[in-house]
């Protein structure tokens, strides 16, 4: 008896490891307890932001790209969490005429999962250009000459592609000029549907304005 018994539990552990690696994926849609999860995640110590965030992007120096970084929908929501407790640290700067800009305010699980329902995070690629040198430190369109590309099995297209800018933080004079703010840097957005990323093996190659690529592959199947 005992000898079947343990037959038996070879086999269970046997399907188990063979449809372990099936059964990793990442997380397109969240539920209540996932974004829970997201919530205490981002609500933790700086640590354990920090090392969690490692799993989701590459840094390089000595080229065209500082940074990759790929943001699944359930980084998103711990991104949030996190920027929004940072936020409420900061010392509020006065605005015009002496009044305060109004306290960002923190999220909690209620209202964490609220505004996931209203509008669920796609899946992002982030790409930070070194600062540009010489007459391209002038240019307002540099970060359209460099090339983006999401491969697995094949190629795939994002839906959007924009720059975000990165202000400088010399102070708010720094920030603007006669005809509105001015951006030192930017960050490279792409937006993807998560139905079209599949959980596993994902290659990001960025290729700069002087031709040079860079790579960096993260393992979708072991990321949230």
């Amino acid at each position: 008896m005992m000898r079947v018994q343990g037959r038996m539990a070879v086999s269970v552990f046997c399907i188990l490891l063979a449809a372990g690696p099936a059964a990793l994926t990442y997380e397109k849609q969240l539920d209540s307890r996932t974004l829970r999860d997201a919530y205490f995640l981002g609500a933790g110590s700086v640590s354990s932001v920090e090392s969690f965030s490692n799993d989701y992007e590459r840094n390089f120096l000595g080229g065209s790209v500082e940074r990759i970084a790929i943001i699944t929908p359930f980084k998103e929501m711990v991104d949030r969490v996190w920027k929004a407790r940072r936020d409420t640290q900061e010392p509020r700067t006065p605005q015009a005429g002496g009044r305060i800009a109004v306290e960002p305010q923190e999220y909690d699980p209620v209202r964490l999962e609220a505004e996931y329902k209203r509008q669920p995070p796609p899946l992002a690629v982030e790409v930070t250009p070194a600062p540009p040198q010489g007459p391209a430190a002038a240019d307002v369109n540099y970060w359209q000459k460099f090339d983006v590309r999401l491969i697995q099995e094949n190629e795939i297209q994002p839906l959007s592609r924009r720059a975000v800018p990165i202000y400088g933080s010399r102070g708010p004079a720094d920030r603007y000029a006669s005809h509105g703010p001015v951006a030192r840097r930017f960050v490279i957005r792409l937006i993807y549907n998560p139905d079209k990323v599949a959980s596993g093996s994902t290659r990001i190659v960025v290729t700069g304005p002087d031709g040079q690529e860079v790579e960096a592959y993260f393992d979708l199947g072991r990321l949230r």
